[in-house]
């Protein structure tokens, strides 16, 4: 449904400890439109250092439900790709607002603050 929709603004990759050459150098982050894929950004020759995580902007402001990693190469491991954690950035949006505000009031309610 169009209220589970959510726009995305950003993602982050943090390669696995001592796992950099197998985080992905070259993919696509695209969303679902119908029955099929639109990108949504592009990367190619990402470079990690180490285990420090990368962040990429997201510039589409279409809201979506479905979104999928399209990798095509990794940073040399012949035998595997990894990823430690994957952060999604989404932009805020009223329903978001509405559930964040309705999240902090029932905290408050709750003696919690």
């Amino acid at each position: 449904s169009r209220q589970d929709m959510i726009t995305m603004n950003s993602i982050t990759i943090q390669p696995q400890p001592r796992g950099a050459d197998r985080a992905p150098r070259d993919f696509k982050l695209q969303a679902r439109k119908g029955n099929s894929w639109v990108d949504l950004l592009a990367v190619q020759n990402a470079i990690y250092v180490e285990d420090q995580a990368k962040t990429w902007e997201v510039t589409q402001d279409i809201p979506y439900n479905s979104f999928r990693i399209l990798v095509t190469h990794n940073n040399g491991n012949p035998s595997l790709m990894t990823i430690q954690k994957l952060d999604i950035g989404m932009l805020d949006t009223p329903r978001r607002r509405a559930e964040e505000h309705a999240a902090i009031c029932d905290r408050d309610e709750q003696g919690l603050y």
